[in-house]
């Protein structure tokens, strides 16, 4: 795999767990998304949460574990907003955050792993008052 198909696979995951259980923090867990602990893993699980730390979609707490694990991670307000955000061209109205976590129930990474790519290009164009939103997206409550 990757990094990229790493970073792709561990949003979908991150970005699940977190929206499943909001607005209760949950402690992220290298070992609860992958069996292979090797250094590339570690780095591309760390480096994917500091990326959604620093774009602004997450927060998480002070206890960090050289990259296995992270206390307290929760949707932020923006992380909150773009996940309840439903893309005009799906016939379904179901949410970013809601179409994640039934891709990873059902056990369709490569399904899911379309969605988080298709969810970073929504995000990279255009704007409609949230910075990286494209005005084609627009809110709707949860199924």
């Amino acid at each position: 795999m990757t990094n990229k198909e790493a970073f792709d696979r561990y949003v979908v995951l991150i970005l699940g767990e977190i929206y499943d259980n909001f607005p209760q923090p949950v402690e992220l867990n290298l070992q609860k998304f992958d069996d292979t602990l090797d250094r590339n893993t570690i780095e591309n699980f760390a480096s994917t949460i500091d990326f959604l730390t620093r774009e602004g979609f997450i927060r998480h707490g002070d206890g960090v574990d050289e990259g296995f694990y992270f206390s307290d991670a929760t949707l932020t307000m923006k992380g909150l907003t773009v996940l309840n955000r439903v893309p005009e061209f799906f016939e379904e109205k179901t949410s970013w955050g809601a179409k994640f976590w039934q891709s990873l129930k059902a056990g369709q990474r490569k399904q899911a792993r379309k969605r988080s790519k298709l969810w970073l290009l929504n995000l990279s164009q255009g704007s409609s008052g949230v910075v990286g939103i494209n005005p084609a997206i627009r809110t709707s409550s949860m199924p």
